[in-house]
Formats: structure tokens, sequence, C-alpha cells
């Protein structure tokens, strides 16, 4: 198990890829904040979009990068846990994680990986465990370098980095790894099912944009019930879901849903690939 484990964080360090798209992340989070110093800019130069962005409106499942909260206006300090909140629900950081976890699981066929450590476990599982750690390892690494690219943009586009809120903010951050690890261990199960990386990979960055919006749709429609149920939403179950809508400021209530709901898949997912690399054939 130690071996095995030892190998799958030496091929990520040694991954160029890996690095790249950490990169790319880093690059994005610090683009997102620009966009966002855009639209405050934006807004206070326009009193009427202001007022409408004031009014509110209903919350979207989907990807919008650049988000802008009214208090942000008018001069007021942002807080750059704000801003990296916002950000992150954008879900922006679980794309750049798909497109990591499926190049990670793909290059064990490439390389002829699996075969050659195959010999030296005892039990598969092992081998699923180990890329949880290693997964789990990368997504701490991606979100925290996120937290520090929004910090850096905020110092940059704003001229300060301010530091309120920063301990609510590290608990929201322990959930959103915590989510963010139970999504890229459902990516390595759709893997593992459909060997396609492809596949894999496009359903992981669909899902993460909102796609299971389609889903919600189609569940009010057969099921009549559904539609008594306040603010129904499948997502309400996902960690995707709730990666997106998870507030900086929310009550503890809705931190251990999160949470649940992120253990929960981290559990399920591993014992589901575990089951499926156990019966099949390796290539």
């Amino acid at each position: 198990m130690l071996n095995v484990l030892k190998m799958d964080i030496y091929r990520m360090i040694k991954s160029k890829a890996a690095w790249i798209i950490l990169a790319a992340s880093i690059l994005m989070m610090v683009a997102s904040v620009f966009m966002t110093g855009q639209d405050i800019n934006y807004y206070n130069n326009n009193p009427l979009a202001l007022e409408n962005l004031e009014n509110g409106g209903d919350v979207s499942w989907g990807i919008y990068i650049g988000s802008v909260n009214p208090e942000w206006c008018n001069g007021n300090i942002i807080p750059f846990m704000e801003l990296f909140s916002v950000n992150i629900k954008s879900r922006m950081l679980l794309m750049f994680l798909t497109v990591f976890v499926v190049y990670f699981a793909g290059s064990e066929g490439r390389n002829s990986f699996m075969k050659n450590i195959i010999g030296q476990v005892k039990n598969r599982a092992f081998l699923v465990i180990s890329k949880f750690i290693t997964i789990s390892i990368y997504t701490a690494l991606m979100i925290i370098a996120a937290m520090f690219a929004t910090m850096l943009g905020s110092q940059m586009f704003f001229g300060y980095a301010s530091l309120a809120g920063i301990s609510q903010g590290l608990y929201f951050l322990l959930i959103q790894i915590l989510l963010h690890i139970g999504y890229g261990m459902f990516v390595l199960l759709l893997y593992y099912i459909t060997r396609s990386s492809v596949a894999t990979m496009l359903s992981g960055i669909l899902i993460a944009a909102g796609i299971l919006q389609f889903v919600d749709a189609i569940l009010l429609a057969v099921f009549e019930r559904l539609k008594s149920v306040t603010d129904f939403s499948i997502l309400n179950y996902t960690t995707s879901g709730y990666v997106g809508v998870l507030p900086l400021n929310g009550d503890e209530i809705i931190f251990m849903r999160a949470g649940a709901v992120a253990v929960c898949a981290i559990v399920l997912m591993n014992i589901f690939s575990s089951i499926i690399i156990q019966k099949r054939d390796l290539r």
C-alpha cells in the first residue's frame, strides 16, 4: 500500500500536466478577480444596473465568473475571502480538477503503471485508496493556491487584500476542500466505469457546469409531489451543487449538511471504485 502511494505521489509530482493544470487554475482565479473589478467599475458608472443588482434574483447553479456583491460597489472594502468564496463557487476549480483526475487516472494505462504495480498489491482496493490520497493532496494544494491567487489578485487590482472574516473563511475553505475531493472521487469512479477519458472529462465538466438542472426538470415533470418541496433540486444532494451555493458566512446547519454530503460522497465513491477495480481485468 505504502509503495503504491509513493508511486502515485511521485507520478503526480513529476507530471508536467498536473503543474500546468495548477498554473492555469491560478491564472484563472487572478483573472476572475480582474473581471470582478471590471464589473464593479461598470456598476459604479451605471446606477440603474446597480439598482437591478441590488434587487437580487434567483440563485444560479451554473457558472458565472466575476460575480459582484452590491455591497462591494461605491468604494467599499472587499475582504479577499469574499472574493475567493464567489470565485470558488463559480465551480471553475471543479473543472480543472476533472481534467487532472482524468489525466492522472488515464496515464496509468498509457504507461502500463497499473500492470506493473498490481503484483505488489494484495488488495486492489489499495489502488483506489492511493488515488484518493493523491487526489486529496492535489485538491487541497489547488484550492489553497487559489486562495492565495485571489489575495494576489485583490492586491493587484484593488490595491489591498483585506483579511476581514478570515477565521470564518478557513471553515468555508475546509468544507470546500472536502466537497472538491468528493467530486474528484466521483470523476474517478466515472473513469473506472466508462474507461474513456473523453466521456469522463466531458461528463465531469458538464456536471460541474450545472447540467443536472435538466434532471431537476425531468423529476419535477414525472413526480408531481416534488413540486410541493420548497426549492427542490437534486443539486442539494451533490458535491457540485454545494460547491456552488455554500455561503461564506453560513450557519452551522448548512456547513454540517455540506460536510455530510462531502464525506458520504468520498466514502461511497471509494467503495464503488474499489468494487469495480476488484472485479475488472486491468488493461
